[in-house]
């Protein structure tokens, strides 16, 4: 087994170099330049200093490798804190734990190079077995050591649980084959003679810590799968480990999960019911079992084990294992005193550590693009060389270091360094600051800004994206009557009389009402029925005075109807009750695993129906002011195959009774037939909710006759403990008992939109960024959802595709293409407004504009067929003519299945949001991915390249942050090859003067630190801080987005201009600078003005000034910081040269004076810049005069 140290470090100090070495040498340039380094060394071939080249290259490196170590040392300090946090484990000089010997020890190249990968032989079953001495004392019932606990807190009783693990795997297949063990062989070999030796137990305070098993400080890192854990409320969990004993009698505890995956609230779990005793020492002593395992995987929220409990007599008594036994590592345990577990899984093994896998690599659009240029130059250069020198070899290799600078090995780090400075930018906008969470917006992705500003396809999840995640109980329909009134502002009041009519259900038929006053009138009618101490005023989201009213009317059908309906909702759950204030028991709240059952409870126990508190498996009711208890007998929990969640209780008259809870869709077909009648009334007062954009669910209920439930439960009871296939026997039982249900009637919560959404959409649709929502919602409510949150206009042809079977959902994606997008195309044509459904065509079309945009609706059923290899491309064809997209019921397959479809078969940049776990695979599977940290956890927020707190803070990282950052790029990369091309082509046109022999016209040192140095500031400061409109302004014209979207401003065209600039640039460079030199004859000095060193650094320093005042000249934002950039940037340069021609031993001696000192020097630069910088000036105002863009026209 594993050891339970976990390093999330990408290097060790002993792979950092060479690991990090091989990780930047897959860069293509680099390689280039070792190459280059390599050839300098070649006495034959060699061209200036090797040692300057060799500096440059590993300037390079050392940089990279420097911030490569830095964030690699952040994650170092954090496992070093965790592996040496602290915890207690039964242990002393007479405690052994028998699978110490099958832990799997680090070697010495492991721990030298810090192997983490999973560990192939873990493929298998965990048999984790825990067995003891035989003993018995009394203990106390506030803590498992009774009284053996010292001032200090310290348990130092003893204990002698031995715990054995074996594992068996079949190498007949490539499947992993869980294997059980013989018992009697599982005996003999787990429980040796010798060591069922009986312990003693102290009750000395001050018994010596080495002469007695007692509970143990112990590091996380020296955690043994086997070991026996005591934890304390508070604290973290260091293993996956199953609960044995908790301080609680009925065997309960809770644990918050907000480090494993963000959520908030306290999930309850529960120890074996056969182990719940093991409370003390002397009690770990008596016991003797053993744990079959599923093999280490990554679900979170599924584990299939056994427990199997060896008897005295011989016999034994297995028991299943579920999550809900489990506790995993990153956890923390709340409201518990204590509880003792069993560790099964450790280390890599561990699920969170399974989860923790590599982000797929993701690379900007920019990129290849930048290679491609790579290539191009290289071609360029290659031609001009291999035609002139192809009879020399050596002229060859030659060549290459004396034009290597074509290449920009620093365009890699410069371009490093700018979105590292972008993304800071981005995690300090204050317009992206949450304050309700003190979030701000997080890039985790640091190489992915300038995609930011090229989106074209968004794909979104609804609930918690766009919605709040916060849902209100608002209306109920019990056996035909509707409960529930409506309520809006007055401000809504008004937009709604302007805008379309949005179908609700008023109980009473009369006008809207403030909801105050509605709420005084229910508790009036309340309190005339019963007192209600359990009421809480601030927690009222469900008002209706009629439904006490019919409860008053004893023996009446209605009244039956509404306390079956409120006990359904106050039982059939699996939430927590809380007391938060000790003063006062009458204030009840709720845990929950999601927020829409926390809202079905409270709402019963606003109306009197109360949930107390679960002991054991008594549920502690109060209806109505009565007092009673249901017995729990079986949890048939909720999934997303199931759609639905059931139990099965006794109650207090016996009677056995299963209530359930689902999916309209689900619950339907499970109704017992003759309630044709109520079911179609209840259809349609479900649709009318959904139309009101409200989430709806189905109660029903069937009672159980003992015949029934005996049987059943028997084949129940064997498929939880089944460790093959457990999930599908499980459903197939449920299946048994979840039939010829009684219907009550169906909820509908509300989740309202998140704050500035609508706006949001409505400028990125602006933007040109067609949005896609992914929903698990039904249609009526994702379509009701779209128009609120302006994704569906008025304006928009509803296209709905519904659909069976293939053949079908063919002819419908035909009939849309035919029908409406191929008329909308053709202006002679008219167009209509419907929808594809079952129903056909509509027979009365409306003619409408012919440029009315598209909008489709599909459904999770109907899209399993349309994604097959058959229809998806019609399914493509008919979307990508849409503006919106609305997937309904989807799975969390399905939605990274949709977003592949676009990404894939169109090669659009798309970007994934959500806010769940559902939508992790949907936002790995995008270009980006965007987490929103809400209510449903931060697992979408580990997976994402950047993460926000709010749906409306997208717009600003888009349509400003996203712009800016791809035109900085995108001028920064052109502007970076410009000024290499200037550089290197000068030395080309020196060629020419010497027969192509191949001398270098530059000095070493200036060809090293031309981009290093002399031209490397002004291009960071502009990829860094250039920005061609304000950020009010790109937020308030989100047109402008589309010149990123459609790549406007990396084109082909603007790169043949800038290679063109390049050349005349060069020319004029070298040219100048050449033909002033050759008019004159010598130097006041004596000494001859056409050196070579002289001539070679004047035109450098005119390049060198020339490219600085070009990247001024481009920069769309003229302030302070570049022209003093620049300035500093050529100051460097003479000063370097002054410097540098000091030394003796520079190829550039002297020739300070030789420059410096002469006018035509002075005369040659201003010429030269001039002349350089003139037909980029005429063009660019030519350009914005006669044929602006709209960044310029916005500008102006």
């Amino acid at each position: 087994y594993v050891p339970n140290w976990v390093r999330t470090t990408k290097y060790t100090a002993a792979s950092f170099v060479p690991k990090n070495l091989y990780e930047q040498f897959r860069r293509v340039a680099n390689i280039y330049f070792l190459f280059i380094v390599v050839l300098q060394v070649i006495p034959q071939v060699a061209q200036g200093n090797p040692f300057m080249s060799a500096f440059a290259l590993c300037f390079i490196l050392f940089i990279t490798m420097v911030k490569d170590g830095y964030e690699d040392m952040k994650r170092h300090a954090s496992d070093k804190e965790l592996n040496s946090s602290q915890t207690e484990r039964i242990g002393g000089n007479k405690w052994t734990n028998v699978n110490i010997g099958l832990v799997k020890e680090v070697g010495f190249f492991a721990k030298l190079f810090g192997n983490k990968s999973s560990n192939n032989g873990n493929d298998g079953d965990n048999n984790v077995a825990a067995a003891a001495a035989r003993s018995s004392i009394s203990y106390g019932a506030a803590h498992p050591m009774g009284s053996n606990v010292t001032n200090s807190g310290q348990v130092i009783g003893g204990s002698r649980a031995l715990s054995k693990v074996h594992r068996q795997m079949s190498v007949e297949t490539d499947e992993i084959h869980l294997t059980s063990l013989d018992h009697s062989s599982r005996q003999q070999q787990q429980h040796p003679r010798d060591m069922l030796r009986r312990m003693t137990f102290s009750n000395d305070e001050s018994v010596n810590i080495g002469s007695s098993p007692q509970w143990m400080p112990v590091t996380w890192a020296d955690v043994q799968v086997g070991d026996l854990l005591f934890l304390r409320s508070h604290d973290p969990i260091p293993a996956d480990v199953a609960i044995l004993a908790t301080s609680e009698q009925d065997g309960t505890c809770f644990v918050e999960t907000k480090q494993l995956d963000g959520e908030t609230n306290l999930k309850p779990r529960e120890a074996l019911s056969n182990t719940r005793h093991l409370t003390s020492p002397d009690a770990l002593r008596e016991a003797r079992f053993y744990l079959d395992s599923e093999a280490p995987n990554p679900s979170l929220y599924t584990y299939k084990g056994r427990l199997t409990v060896l008897n005295s007599d011989g016999s034994s008594t297995v028991e299943p294992v579920s999550i809900n036994n489990m506790i995993l590592r990153g956890c923390v345990l709340r409201n518990t005193e204590w509880i003792v577990a069993l560790v099964v899984f450790t280390g890599i093994d561990t699920k969170i550590m399974l989860n923790a896998g590599e982000t797929p690599s993701k690379r900007s659009r920019l990129e290849p693009k930048t290679n491609a240029s790579y290539y191009i130059y290289g071609t360029i250069y290659n031609e001009k060389q291999y035609n002139v020198a192809f009879t020399i070899f050596l002229t060859f290799w030659t060549s290459l270091i004396v034009f290597q600078n074509i290449v920009p090995i620093s365009l890699y780090v410069s371009i490093e360094i700018v979105k590292s400075i972008q993304a800071f930018f981005i995690h300090q906008d204050i317009n992206m600051y949450y304050a309700p969470l003190d979030r701000r917006c997080i890039p985790r992705s640091w190489g992915l800004s300038d995609d930011l500003g090229q989106v074209e396809y968004i794909f979104s999840d609804k609930t918690g994206t766009l919605t709040q995640n916060i849902m209100e109980f608002r209306q109920c329909s019990i056996r035909g009557s509707v409960y529930g009134e409506v309520f809006f502002e007055a401000e809504q009041l008004e937009a709604e009389a302007e805008s379309r009519k949005l179908s609700s259900i008023n109980n009473n038929g009369s006008e809207k009402r403030v909801f105050e006053d509605a709420k005084r009138e229910m508790i009036s009618e309340m309190n005339l029925t019963f007192n209600n101490s359990y009421f809480l005023e601030d927690d009222c989201t469900f008002v209706d005075g009629k439904l006490y009213r019919d409860l008053r009317s004893e023996g009446s059908s209605k009244s039956r109807a509404i306390v079956e309906f409120f006990t359904i909702l106050a039982v059939c759950h699996t939430v927590m009750a809380e007391y938060p204030n000790p003063d006062n028991s009458n204030i009840v709240t709720y845990q929950a695993q999601s927020p829409d059952e926390a809202a079905l409870v409270s709402t019963a126990r606003n109306v009197g129906f109360v949930f107390k508190g679960r002991e054991g498996d008594v549920l502690n009711v109060e209806f109505l002011g009565q007092r009673q208890s249901f017995t729990l007998l079986h949890v048939l929990e909720f999934t997303s195959a199931r759609k639905r969640m059931s139990v099965v209780v006794s109650k207090p008259d016996g009677q056995r009774v299963l209530f359930s809870k689902g999916a309209d869709s689900i619950m339907y077909p499970r109704l017992r037939h003759g309630q044709d009648s109520l079911v179609n009334t209840t259809a349609t007062h479900l649709e009318e909710f959904a139309s009101s954009g409200l989430r709806t669910l189905v109660v029903g209920y069937r009672l159980v006759s003992d015949d029934e439930y005996s049987s059943w439960s028997v084949e129940f009871q064997n498929a939880c403990s089944s460790l093959d296939d457990r999930d599908s026997l499980v459903d197939a039982a449920a299946e048994k008992i979840e039939h010829s249900l009684t219907l009550v009637g169906g909820t509908a919560i509300e989740d309202s939109l998140q704050e500035g959404v609508p706006e949001s959409i409505a400028q990125l649709a602006m933007a040109g960024i067609k949005i896609w929502v992914l929903t698990g919602d039904k249609v009526e409510t994702a379509i009701n959802i779209g128009f609120s949150c302006r994704l569906l206009r008025d304006d928009m042809r509803l296209i709905i595709v519904a659909g069976k079977e293939p053949e079908h959902i063919r002819s419908q994606l035909k009939d849309a293409l035919e029908c409406f997008i191929q008329r909308s195309r053709d202006p002679s044509t008219a167009n209509v407004r419907t929808a594809i459904g079952h129903q056909g065509l509509d027979d009365h079309p409306q003619h409408e504009d012919n440029d009315m945009p598209n909008a489709l609706v599909i459904d999770g059923e109907t899209l399993k067929y349309a994604l097959d290899s058959e229809l998806k491309a019609l399914l493509l064809e008919v979307a990508k003519s849409c503006a919106s997209v609305l997937c309904c019921r989807v799975s969390p397959l399905q939605k990274a299945q949709v977003v592949a479809l676009v990404k894939d078969n169109l090669g659009a940049l798309c970007l994934a949001i959500g806010d769940g776990a559902n939508d992790v695979s949907m936002i790995q599977e995008a270009d980006i991915g965007v987490g929103i940290s809400g209510e449903e956890g931060l697992q979408a927020v580990m997976a994402s390249d950047y993460a926000i707190a709010r749906f409306r803070f997208l717009q600003r990282l888009l349509l400003v942050h996203g712009r800016w950052s791809y035109i900085r790029i995108a001028n920064m990369i052109l502007i970076f090859f410009y000024k290499n091309i200037v550089w290197t082509c000068a030395m080309f046109w020196f060629q020419i003067y010497t027969g192509f022999s191949l001398p270098l016209l530059y000095d070493y040192a200036f060809i090293m630190l031309y981009n290093l140095a002399f031209t490397a500031f002004p291009i960071i400061v502009l990829g860094v801080f250039d920005q061609d409109v304000s950020a009010d302004v790109s937020m308030a014209v989100p047109q402008l987005f589309l010149r990123g979207l459609k790549n406007k401003d990396f084109t082909w065209w603007h790169f043949w201009l800038h290679v063109a600039d390049a050349l005349y640039q060069s020319a004029v460079c070298f040219f100048v600078p050449m033909f002033a030199y050759i008019s004159t004859s010598s130097h006041w000095s004596g000494r001859d003005d056409l050196s070579l060193d002289e001539v070679g650094t004047v035109i450098a320093s005119c390049i060198v000034i020339v490219v600085n005042t070009y990247v001024s000249v481009n920069s769309k934002n003229w302030t302070w910081m570049m022209p003093t950039v620049v300035a500093l940037s050529i100051i460097v340069f003479f000063l370097f040269t002054v410097v540098y021609a000091q030394l003796t031993i520079s190829g550039v001696y002297g020739v300070e004076t030789m420059m410096f000192t002469t006018p035509i020097y002075y005369l040659v630069v201003f010429t030269t810049l001039f002349a350089c910088l003139l037909p980029r000036m005429l063009f660019k105002y030519a350009k914005q005069t006669f044929l602006p863009n709209d960044n310029d026209l916005v500008r102006e």
